[in-house]
C-alpha cells in the first residue's frame, strides 16, 4: 500500500489535498497493524481459556508473575491453578495434613504440591515436572521429579515423598523465608514463598538439658564444699 502511495504521489496523479489524504490513510492502516500485532502478543501470554484464568489461585497468580519476571517463557495452554506446600505432623489423635504458608520444624515433613489446568492440545504426552526448595540462604534443600502423563482438564500434582523437618539436624538453623521453585520440562512454572519458623521442641529439649547441667554444677560444687568443711573439722 505504501508504494502505491508513494506511485500516486511521484507520478502526480493526485493533487496536495488528495496526497495528505493518502499519507493520512497509510498512517492509520500502519498503527492498526502494529495494536493488532500488539494485542495477539498479549493474547499469547494469556490462558486459552478465560474459565481457566479465573480459577487461578492468589498463590498461583503471585508464584506465575515471580516466574515471569525471572524471564520464563510462560505455556499458553497450560495453566498454573494452585501451588503451594502441605505439612504433616503427628498429634495424640493421629496424623494433621495441613495446606500451610507458615510451617514449623516440629512438623514431621513438608511435601510440595501444584494444581494444573491442561489444554487438550498439550494432553496425552509425557513430562517431567521438578519441584525444589531453596531455603533462606540459598541452599537447595530439596529436590524431586517425577514423570508423568499430562491429561486434558485439572491435575492434582503432590511430590510422592516429603522433606522430613523433625529432629533433622541438616535444619538446625534453616528458619526463614524459603522458596518452592517448579519447573515443567526445564521451563519454570512458577515461584511460591513460604515460611519455616524453628522448632519449639528442640527449643524445650535444650533449655531443659541446660537446667539439667547447672542443677548436677550445682549439686556439685554444693558436695565439694561439705566435703571441704568435714576436712576443716578433723584437723
Amino acid at each position: 500500500m505504501a508504494g502505491l502511495v508513494a506511485i500516486v504521489i511521484v507520478s502526480g496523479a493526485a493533487n496536495l489535498n488528495q496526497a495528505l489524504a493518502l499519507i493520512g490513510l497509510l498512517a492509520l492502516a500502519a498503527v492498526a497493524t502494529l495494536t493488532n500485532v500488539r494485542s495477539s502478543a498479549w493474547r499469547e501470554r494469556l490462558p486459552r481459556s478465560p474459565l481457566a484464568h479465573r480459577r487461578i489461585s492468589p498463590r498461583a497468580q503471585e508464584a506465575t508473575e515471580r516466574a515471569r519476571r525471572r524471564g520464563a517463557a510462560l505455556y499458553r495452554d497450560i495453566t498454573l491453578l494452585d501451588i503451594g506446600v502441605i505439612t504433616a505432623h503427628t498429634r495424640h489423635d493421629g496424623l494433621v495434613m495441613r495446606r500451610e504458608r507458615t510451617i514449623s520444624l516440629d512438623d514431621d515433613g513438608v511435601r510440595p504440591y501444584i494444581v494444573l489446568q491442561v489444554d487438550p492440545l498439550e494432553a496425552d504426552r509425557k513430562s517431567v515436572i521438578r519441584f525444589e526448595m531453596i531455603d533462606a540462604d540459598g541452599e537447595q534443600r530439596y529436590v524431586h521429579e517425577t514423570e508423568l502423563l499430562l491429561r486434558d482438564g485439572d491435575m492434582n500434582i503432590l511430590a510422592d515423598h516429603q522433606l522430613p523437618l523433625a529432629d533433622n539436624d541438616d535444619l538446625d538453623n534453616a528458619a526463614g523465608n524459603w522458596d518452592l521453585r517448579v519447573y515443567l520440562d526445564g521451563t519454570l512454572l512458577g515461584i511460591f514463598d513460604f515460611v519455616v519458623t524453628p522448632s519449639i521442641e528442640r527449643r524445650s529439649r535444650m533449655l531443659r538439658g541446660e537446667r539439667r547441667r547447672t542443677t548436677d554444677e550445682t549439686t556439685a560444687s554444693l558436695g565439694d564444699l561439705l566435703r571441704d568443711q568435714q576436712r576443716q573439722r578433723r584437723n
